[in-house]
């Protein structure tokens, strides 16, 4: 944690959070496409456990949230 913090000091919390998304942006990329699939309604052959379902949508809820609070 005390690199986290040496660096946000150094290039300033703005400009970390920016660093850090950009490298995280394929990482996030991958897990917002993941999420969008698993949320999809699935053809009516797959069945789907309803409470994975709904799980799979409150962490895609969550995760855009937080995404838009960050950009």
């Amino acid at each position: 944690m005390g690199c986290i913090l040496e660096l946000t000091t150094y290039f300033g919390q703005d400009s970390f959070l920016s660093y850090l998304l950009l490298a995280l942006k394929d990482s996030v990329a991958f897990i917002f496409r993941y999420l969008l699939i698993e949320c999809e309604d699935q053809e009516p052959a797959v069945k789907q456990d309803s409470k994975v379902r709904e799980m799979y949508l409150t962490v895609m809820k969550t995760f855009s949230q937080v995404l838009s609070a960050l950009l």
